[in-house]
């Protein structure tokens, strides 16, 4: 079993690859270490598929979870996040904001990352869209089946109530 001399003055230095490292023997002699040395987060490999995962995964909150959020993922190229945005976000586009967002999505993806913002033409599905659209449906859901509801329906018919407009809520379904 062959064993590769480590680099002199190497212990303790971190690199993107493992190195080997003294480690002593109870006979005073050396034999090399390996020391892993690798992200705490494993590489992603990035689709615009995977864009509001993405954005859970990197915790956005606040301004700048409401900016990932309102944006669409066009593309990857290499480390460069192509994002559309509509106009009428445009203002949020601070340079700080831009920052903290590649940041937070780099420590998710394990990996450095830059976001390029790009107006956006025609419409989007944004992870704001996709969101308003599934509570949107979970609403009428709600309506629907409170309206089918054979309690509710008894009581409209013996005692003339009826539902107030707005007032169904869907059940939270986090829980």
């Amino acid at each position: 079993m062959a064993a590769a001399a480590p680099a002199a003055g190497m212990a303790g230095t971190a690199s993107a690859a493992a190195r080997p490292t003294e480690t002593p023997r109870d006979n005073g002699t050396a034999a090399p270490a390996i020391v892993d040395t690798a992200p705490a987060h494993s590489p992603v490999a990035l689709q615009p598929r995977d864009w509001a995962s993405l954005i859970e995964r990197a915790d956005l909150r606040g301004p700048v979870g409401q900016l990932a959020r309102n944006a669409a993922l066009v593309a990857v190229d290499g480390d460069v996040l192509r994002l559309a945005l509509a106009s009428e976000h445009y203002n949020v586009l601070a340079p700080a904001m831009v920052t903290q967002l590649q940041d937070k999505l780099a420590a998710a993806a394990g990996r450095p990352l830059r976001c390029h913002f790009e107006q956006a033409r025609g419409s989007l599905d944004t992870p704001a869209e996709q969101l308003a659209r599934s509570r949107s449906a979970r609403q009428q859901q709600a309506e629907e089946d409170m309206e089918r509801d054979p309690f509710v329906q008894a009581a409209m018919r013996e005692f003339g109530a009826r539902i107030v407009p707005n007032s169904v809520r869907p059940g939270d379904t986090t829980h």
